[in-house]
C-alpha cells in the first residue's frame, strides 16, 4: 500500500519575486560573511521599509527660512546639511526645531589628510573629525558623511593597501566617539577616478566589518554605483545592514528621472533596499542640476516614488 503524500502543495502566494528575493539575499549573505550569514539571510524576512526622502542643501535658494520653507512645501521628511553650517550652528538648531522634518545626515569632508605622511596634517584631520562629530550631535544628524582619501589634494597618498591599514587603525576610536554622540561616521564608496580605495559597497562593507566598529556605516551613492557596480540590487545586498545613508543622483549627477537609464538603475537599487529592509533616508546630491534643483525636483520626487512602488 502506498502511503499518500501529505506534504502540502507550495503556496500560490509565493511569487516569483519572493523566490528571487530569497535567493539573492541568501547569496549576498554567503558572499559577505559565510554559512552563518547565509542561513540567517535565507530565513529572516527583512523589516518593512518606505522611501524617506531628504533634500539636498546646496540646491536651495534664499535665506535659511526660505530654504526650509521649500523643503517643507515639497514634502521632504529630512534635509542633509553641509559642514559649512557649523558657523551658524545655533541658528540652524533653533530654526530646525520649529520644522516638521529632521536632519538625515551632515556631509563633512574626506579622509585625505588622515593618511598623510605629515603628522601635523594627520592630527588636524583627526581634530576636524572630532569637531564634526560634536556638530553632528548638536544638530541631531544620525550620519556624518565622509569619503576615502581623494586624489588631486596637497597630500602624497600611500598605496591603497597602506591607506586602508591606516584608516583601520585611526577610525575605530573616532567611531566610538560617534556612537557616544548618537551618530555614525558614514564612509561613502566613491568612484575610483577620485579616490584610491573603497570604491564599491562590498569593499566598504568589508572594511567596516574588519574595523569591528559600531560607529562606522556605509553611504551608497547611486551616481557612483551606476559607474562602479554591475548590478544595483546586488550592490545594495552586499552593503546590507551597513548602509546608513543613500545619495540620489543619475550617473551624470543630474536629478533622477532625466536620463534614459535611470528607471532601470533605480528599480534595481530600490529593490535591493527593500530586500535589506533599509530604514534610513535617501538624499538628493545633484551637482549638475544645482541651479535648477528647486524648479525640477518635484517631478523627480514623483518619478522616484513611482519607481519605489514598482520595485
Amino acid at each position: 500500500m502506498t502511503t499518500p503524500n501529505t506534504t502540502p502543495p507550495a503556496s500560490p502566494l509565493l511569487s516569483r519575486r519572493q523566490l528571487i528575493v530569497s535567493g539573492l539575499t541568501s547569496l549576498a549573505g554567503l558572499a559577505l560573511t559565510g554559512p552563518i550569514a547565509y542561513a540567517e539571510a535565507a530565513t529572516t524576512p527583512p523589516p518593512k521599509t518606505s522611501l524617506k526622502l531628504s533634500s539636498w542643501l546646496l540646491g536651495l535658494q534664499g535665506d535659511m527660512e526660505q530654504q526650509l520653507d521649500f523643503v517643507e512645501r515639497a514634502g521632504f521628511e529630512a534635509i542633509e546639511l553641509r559642514g559649512s553650517i557649523a558657523k551658524e550652528k545655533q541658528n540652524w538648531i533653533k530654526t530646525l526645531s520649529k520644522r516638521p522634518f529632521t536632519v538625515s545626515a551632515m556631509d563633512w569632508s574626506h579622509f585625505t589628510d588622515m593618511v598623510s605622511d605629515d603628522k601635523t596634517k594627520r592630527q588636524t584631520s583627526i581634530d576636524s573629525l572630532k569637531f564634526a562629530i560634536d556638530t553632528a550631535h548638536e544638530v541631531k544628524a544620525p550620519v556624518l558623511v565622509c569619503v576615502p582619501p581623494r586624489y588631486g589634494q596637497n597630500v602624497v597618498l600611500p598605496d591603497p593597501v597602506t591607506t586602508r591599514k591606516i584608516l583601520l587603525e585611526t577610525l575605530p576610536p573616532l567611531a566610538e566617539l560617534a556612537v557616544q554622540a548618537g551618530t555614525c561616521i558614514g564612509v561613502e564608496a566613491v568612484h575610483r577616478s577620485n579616490v584610491n580605495c573603497l570604491h564599491t559597497l562590498v569593499e566598504v562593507a568589508g572594511f567596516i566589518r574588519e574595523s569591528k566598529s559600531a560607529g562606522l556605516g556605509l553611504v551608497a551613492d547611486f551616481a557612483v554605483m551606476i559607474n562602479e557596480e554591475t548590478n544595483q540590487t546586488g550592490a545594495m545586498l552586499s552593503g546590507g545592514k551597513y548602509i546608513k545613508q543613500v545619495h540620489l543622483s543619475s550617473r551624470k549627477r543630474t536629478l533622477p528621472g532625466k536620463e534614459k537609464e535611470d528607471e532601470q538603475q533605480f528599480l534595481e537599487g530600490f529593490r535591493g533596499l527593500k530586500m535589506i529592509g533599509y530604514q534610513g533616508f535617501c538624499s538628493y546630491e545633484v551637482w549638475k542640476d544645482r541651479e535648477v534643483y528647486q524648479q525640477d525636483v518635484i517631478k523627480s520626487i514623483a518619478f522616484l516614488r513611482d519607481v519605489w512602488a514598482r520595485a
